[in-house]
């Protein structure tokens, strides 16, 4: 085998997948409700968002979390089994988180989206240490 003759670059590889990523994005973001669309390597590392800097960092920090912690436990309860989908629903938002081998996704949609009303924009709350009016 010659060395003139070798596999696509990184970047010729990363070109091609990012069309289809692009798509992706813009087909769930197209769904009512959804707020927020973020991709993470298995580290927790942003590599695309739909929403602010800040917010992606702390959803990445908080999902990598999660995953983690879950997916020990559902090998606990069974070692051949593994974690392939978290939901989680909050008052306001769910979370549904899909871990794959390398990647993360995670969507934020407003479960209470009414038709014609307009989306919210999704942002991380900064909580005051002296603040306890939402711990209740």
């Amino acid at each position: 085998m010659s060395a003139s003759k070798s596999s696509p670059s990184a970047r010729e590889v990363v070109d091609v997948d990012e069309s289809e990523i692009e798509e992706t994005i813009n087909r769930i973001k197209s769904h009512k409700g959804v707020l927020g669309v973020i991709i993470l390597t298995k580290d927790g590392v942003v590599l695309r968002s739909t929403v602010d800097e800040e917010t992606s960092h702390a959803y990445a920090s908080l999902v990598q979390d999660i995953v983690g912690r879950t997916r020990l436990g559902v090998r606990d309860l069974d070692p051949a089994n593994d974690l392939s989908f978290v939901r989680i629903r909050t008052k306001k938002h769910e979370i549904m988180i899909a871990p794959d081998k390398e990647y993360m996704l995670v969507v934020v949609q407003n479960p209470n989206f009414k038709e014609g009303s307009q989306n919210e924009t999704l942002r991380v709350r900064a909580l005051n240490v002296d603040d306890d009016s939402d711990r209740t």
